[in-house]
């Protein structure tokens, strides 16, 4: 019989009188856990045989492919490769840096100096037909002129190495000369340097030229300008009829060569005495 204090009949506490679905004896419910362990090793299983299967076709089928992939990548790469340094190889060699003067040691523009005067003696006077007038005999005793023909030098190559565009030609015809020849002009005093002649006075000018006998004889054809010997101021008594007739004259180099052999020897000997100064001025350099 069941005691006042314990209401549930013929069961002790905290025992179920009732083993039905809800309160399940201790052994079915470790043999749900068992049956339920079994599902999930079988699913274990066949997950792992699944994995192995995969692993195998990948194997057997894709690994050949992407070999294959690997080995057209490696071509594809060492194809551009190729092509990249045929295009670094192009740029070295459209490298056109303007010449900066100024800062040149005397053994730099030992080499520069000659650069400039071929394409003036070979290029800029022949083709575009510079006069004496626009390119003044003396021209490279004055340092502004020097550095306007190096520039116009250095964009005239620009403008036709094989990667420029037809406009950056364009614009060195139709701006770029006349602006440096403008500036040449501005930077030479006519009233002082005219042709076979650097800052001379007119009347110096004129007794000179009243004085002097005639130019000699041109050189024979084909012979290159530079080599030839420097010619003589323009004779005859006419100063004026002998000064505007120099300045229509093409600038060839058999004019102006003997300045420009003054002007290379007095900027070497310049260049070589400021590097001089700077090493007493820093002697741990």
């Amino acid at each position: 019989m069941s005691t006042p204090e314990d209401p549930r009949p013929n069961g002790s506490a905290g025992v179920p009188s009732d083993p039905g679905p809800r309160n399940p004896t201790p052994g079915r419910e470790q043999t749900a856990l068992a049956a339920e362990v079994r599902r999930i090793r079988e699913k274990v299983d066949q997950t792992a045989e699944l994995h192995t299967a995969l692993a195998a076709t990948v194997s057997e089928q894709l690994a050949p492919e992407l070999a294959a992939l690997r080995q057209a990548t490696v071509d594809e790469l060492a194809s551009l490769r190729g092509d990249l340094n045929e295009v670094l190889e192009t740029l070295n060699k459209e490298k056109n840096p303007p010449v900066d003067w100024f800062h040149l040691t005397a053994e730099q523009a030992e080499e520069q100096w000659p650069i400039l005067t071929q394409w003036v003696g070979e290029v800029f006077v022949p083709w575009y037909r510079i006069t004496r007038d626009q390119l003044p005999d003396c021209w490279a005793l004055h340092p502004n002129a020097l550095v306007e023909l190096s520039w116009l030098r250095s964009a005239h190559v620009q403008s036709y190495i094989p990667s420029s565009h037809p406009h950056i030609a364009a614009e060195w015809h139709v701006r770029w000369r006349a602006a440096a020849l403008d500036n040449i002009r501005a930077a030479i005093p006519t009233d002082m340097c005219r042709p076979g002649e650097h800052l001379v006075s007119e009347q110096e000018s004129r007794d000179r030229v009243t004085q002097s006998t005639p130019p000699p004889a041109p050189p024979a054809p084909g012979e290159q300008p530079w080599n030839r010997p420097p010619a003589s101021p323009p004779g005859g008594h006419n100063w004026d009829g002998v000064i505007r007739t120099a300045r229509r004259q093409l600038a060839e180099p058999q004019y102006w060569w003997r300045f420009y052999e003054q002007a290379v020897r007095e900027d070497l000997e310049w260049r070589r005495a400021r590097a001089t100064d700077s090493s007493s001025d820093n002697p741990s350099v």
